[in-house]
């Protein structure tokens, strides 16, 4: 999350203080910090960014893919994998990829 990175310790509020204060306490949210419901010292529930909870998301969902995708890797045989060198001039050829002359693209 670079520099939205959670901080290790959250902000805490009572559910009683959350009723009375609730529109507060979200004007209050922090860019890096969640807060923490708290009922009888026990976490009910958490509050966020919507713009935080929505990385947590995408790394949630990308971590999701690299699984899957290392799943599949690990599950595939040498003979499923092609070399670069084949699948790059497939890609020249039907328009996908442009050619280099070096390291330069044409």
């Amino acid at each position: 999350m670079n520099t939205n990175t959670l901080q290790s310790i959250p902000k805490m509020v009572s559910i009683s203080d959350f009723q009375r204060r609730a529109k507060a306490i979200f004007a209050d949210l922090d860019e890096r910090q969640p807060t923490i419901v708290l009922n009888r010292n026990q976490s009910v529930g958490v509050l966020l960014k919507p713009e935080i909870y929505e990385l947590i998301q995408e790394e949630l969902e990308d971590l999701r893919d690299a699984l899957y995708l290392d799943k599949l890797v690990r599950e595939s045989k040498k003979s499923d994998f092609a070399p670069w060198e084949e699948l790059e001039q497939e890609l020249i050829k039907v328009g996908k990829l442009k050619p280099k002359i070096g390291n330069k693209t044409i």
